[in-house]
């Protein structure tokens, strides 16, 4: 399991060190449903963190 990962690892960053890669990447970001994603995870977060800071 810890060899896949690694790999993983590998290989994304090769992947976004190169321009194709990064242009790609880019470009997927500015879709609308990973928009919607990463509000859903920040509002995840964000109750997560408040719920741990009550006194």
């Amino acid at each position: 399991m810890g060899l896949v990962r690694a790999a993983l690892i590998f290989g994304a960053g090769y992947v976004l060190g190169r321009p194709e890669g990064r242009a790609k990447a880019a470009a997927l970001a500015n879709r609308p449903e990973v928009a919607q994603l990463r509000q859903q995870a920040a509002s995840t977060v964000a109750g997560r963190v408040a719920s741990r800071c009550v006194v």
